[in-house]
């Protein structure tokens, strides 16, 4: 019997190119099913294998407090495994055909905390390259909810600072996924460091708006540059912008205040108790046109909870929840 086994795992390896762990986990079910039945139901050849073994091995595995997805994923061995003897003509029915799986247990997910999640986030060192690219990692997945495998397979041209969202593209399909500004933030500050706003090429109109100093505009720039030096000279060389000149200058994010989402910290707190809503409001427009002055409450559960201007709508919310959170005592 165990000689079937093996010749079984073996076609799954060079015939069907299964993955190491799959084998393992193929040959260790099987392995058991076969010690049970030989020493159990005295069975030395699978044509004497019968329905009833079967169900009497799952009632066996039942009894020994196995968990209901080990028991599912024996069923499942079972079934390749005896159909791969039935298309053999090793056996002239499969006995398995009818096994059933136990029901799954059906568990609500866990939820961390937002002091856990800092304490996740704030795991990487940010001295080094490494730790960076990590620190990177898991920001994007806790800001976006994406799946580990979108994560590895994004690309630069996936990502939209400017719009703040990043595409994630399967064989089929593609999704569009917004995240929040402190990935662009962070870009506009290290850009800052190394002075290249000042290489910025702008019109009068945008010189005079204070185009040198915008976040988004100094993002992309950053963006460009190194998407140009990937072209130009090509990966390697966006490691050593890394490793040697981004690196040395990095301040820590959690002392500057532009690493700070109020409005992401307003939200979870107030949503942590589902009855209660938090939304802005503009409350007035003043200044010329080419410098306006924005003024927005944070209104909570109704109630005005704090207030914030600013040159942009959205630096006004950020302001106000600010405020809100402040007044809180958040």
């Amino acid at each position: 019997m165990e000689n079937a086994v093996q010749e079984f795992i073996e076609y799954l390896r060079v015939t069907r190119k299964s993955s190491d762990n799959t084998l393992v986990s193929y040959r260790r079910d099987l392995n058991k099913l076969t010690g049970y039945l030989q020493e159990v139901r005295e069975i030395s050849d699978w044509k004497a294998v019968t329905e009833t073994d079967l169900n009497a091995y799952l009632l066996y595995l039942e009894k020994g407090s196995y968990a209901a997805s080990s028991i599912s994923r024996s069923v499942a061995s079972c079934h390749a495994f005896f159909q791969y003897l039935r298309d053999r003509n090793r056996i002239s029915s499969d006995p398995s055909r009818m096994l059933r799986p136990p029901k799954a247990e059906r568990k609500l997910p866990g939820v961390i905390s937002v002091e856990e999640v800092d304490a996740l986030l704030s795991q990487p060192s940010e001295t080094t390259a490494k730790g960076l690219r990590d620190r990177a990692m898991l920001e994007l997945l806790y800001a976006t909810g994406i799946r580990v495998s979108e994560l590895i397979g994004l690309k630069m041209e996936h990502l939209n600072l400017q719009m703040e969202y990043v595409i994630c593209e399967d064989r089929t399909k593609e999704r569009i996924i917004p995240f929040g500004n402190t990935a662009k933030k962070a870009l506009a500050a290290y850009a800052r460091e190394m002075d290249l706003p000042r290489f910025l090429k702008l019109g009068k109109g945008e010189e005079k708006m204070g185009g040198r100093n915008r976040d988004a505009i100094i993002a992309d720039m950053f963006e460009a540059m190194l998407g140009a030096l990937y072209l130009d000279q090509g990966y390697g060389a966006i490691t050593n912008i890394l490793d040697e000149v981004i690196t040395p200058r990095l301040a820590h994010p959690e002392e500057s205040e532009s690493f700070h989402d109020y409005k992401t910290r307003l939200q979870e707190y107030v949503q942590a108790d589902s009855r209660r809503t938090v939304h802005y409001e503009l409350v007035s427009e003043r200044g010329p046109s080419n410098a306006p002055v924005f003024v927005m409450n944070a209104i909570v559960d109704g109630v005005i909870m704090g207030t914030g201007e600013a040159g942009s709508k959205k630096q006004a919310e950020q302001n106000a929840a600010k405020d809100a959170l402040y007044k809180m005592a958040v």
